[in-house]
């Protein structure tokens, strides 16, 4: 699978990126975002999603939550990914593709 990622186009729109969003984006990249499912692992005391109370946060729960607020945020942010993608030349149909399978997780 790492062989058909598009490690340029990537790279190109990490370049636009503060360099706290190319962490964060790094972070969901290779799962290491700060869910109940990785804070549990290092001691936190409950792993369970604080938007809806699923048990096991994960990062791929994160795209499943059905809670309101973290929907519109994570649309929010498809938009403002989607915009830079275009300043960047990355096609549209690449990078609707790429959100559509992170979605589908």
């Amino acid at each position: 699978m790492r062989q058909q990622i598009d490690w340029t186009a990537i790279g190109n729109v990490r370049k636009s990126l503060s360099a706290a969003k190319q962490v964060r984006g790094a972070k969901l990249m290779y799962g290491h975002l700060s869910v109940g499912h990785n804070m549990a692992k290092r001691g936190a005391a409950t792993d369970v999603c604080p938007g809806c109370g699923n048990i096991n946060e994960t990062a791929e729960h994160l795209f499943q939550c059905k809670n309101t607020t973290l929907t519109t945020t994570i649309q929010n942010g498809i938009s403002q990914a989607m915009t830079i993608c275009r300043k960047k030349d990355i096609p549209n149909r690449v990078a609707s593709a790429f959100f559509d399978i992170a979605l589908k997780f």
